[in-house]
């Protein structure tokens, strides 16, 4: 059924957030979780091979490719400490963001998957992005707050750039954290 139906990927990919989300409140997930997922494929087109990187993220999960040796963010960071639309978002779904910046009391981050609760101040619709890649893109970081927080986009860049192995890196980017 659902390689019969024609869906762009921004709709794949917002389809398996919210597929993601329905399982996870049907287990009783309550506080949310953060999620992002990516898909490398490749379009040939006159003969020439481009590759394409789809995106999709919801929570405080985020993506950075390396692009010459430089930190480029692909995703978007939902969070009422960085985004002010999605605060006025949520002040016109007649939601409150306390003096701490949480939603309702809870959370920072304004999309989540599985936390129906707080419907419709938290919702599980990701951000989507389609990346053509080049000949100079060389790594994607997929990290959480839990990087973030103490390592800026260009340290974890340098710091696996200078790597060059992946699991090494890896390892490192955890230890740097």
């Amino acid at each position: 059924e659902e390689l019969a139906n024609e869906r762009t990927c921004d709709q794949y990919m917002k389809y398996a957030m919210l597929s993601a989300h329905k399982k996870l409140r049907l287990t009783g997930q309550r506080l949310g979780a953060s999620g992002a997922i990516c898909h490398l494929c490749r379009i040939t087109n006159n003969h020439v091979n481009q590759y394409v990187l789809q995106l999709a993220n919801v929570g405080d999960v985020e993506m950075v490719l390396c692009r010459r040796g430089e930190a480029l963010v692909l995703t978007r960071n939902f969070l009422t400490t960085r985004d002010r639309d999605e605060c006025q978002r949520v002040y016109k779904a007649d939601g409150i963001v306390t003096e701490d910046s949480k939603v309702s009391g809870t959370t920072r981050n304004t999309r989540l998957l599985g936390c129906a609760y707080l419907y419709p101040y938290i919702i599980p619709d990701p951000y989507t992005t389609t990346v053509v890649l080049r000949h100079d893109d060389e790594f994607v970081i997929m990290a959480n707050h839990s990087l973030w927080r103490y390592v800026s986009y260009e340290e974890a860049v340098e710091s696996v750039y200078e790597t060059g192995n992946p699991v090494v890196a890896a390892k490192k980017l955890q230890d740097l954290a």
